[in-house]
């Protein structure tokens, strides 16, 4: 099961939106994940940020739906970040030769630009 937030402040810039998992990114959170983020999506940020800080697991599925969300951003002329990126993640990236492929930080961004 995973949870999620959407995290508004006023301390971010206009156009970004914040969504927070937890859990695990697997093939059993996958369509749940998909659709909340995908409605997030529709709503054409600038930048979408995924803080990954409370997620404690990635499978094959849940890459497949980080690739989804990230060329879904690009269509809409958006961007795709993956913050606060732990160990099993970046290894998973690494792996799978696909960390050029996203915008990642160890901590929360402090600039969006």
């Amino acid at each position: 099961m995973i949870t999620s937030d959407i995290i508004n402040s006023s301390k971010l810039p206009k156009n970004v939106v914040v969504f927070k998992p937890s859990g695990r990114l697997d093939a059993e959170s996958y369509y749940g994940v998909r659709n909340e983020v995908m409605a997030l999506a529709n709503t054409k940020p600038d930048v979408l940020v995924m803080d990954l800080e409370n997620i404690d697991f990635i499978d094959s599925r849940g890459l497949g739906l980080l690739v989804t969300i990230l060329k879904t951003m690009r269509v809409m002329g958006g961007k795709l970040v993956l913050c606060s990126v732990g160990e099993q993640v970046q290894i998973l990236l690494k792996l799978t030769s696909t960390e050029s492929l996203f915008e990642t930080y160890a901590q929360f961004p402090a600039d969006f630009n």
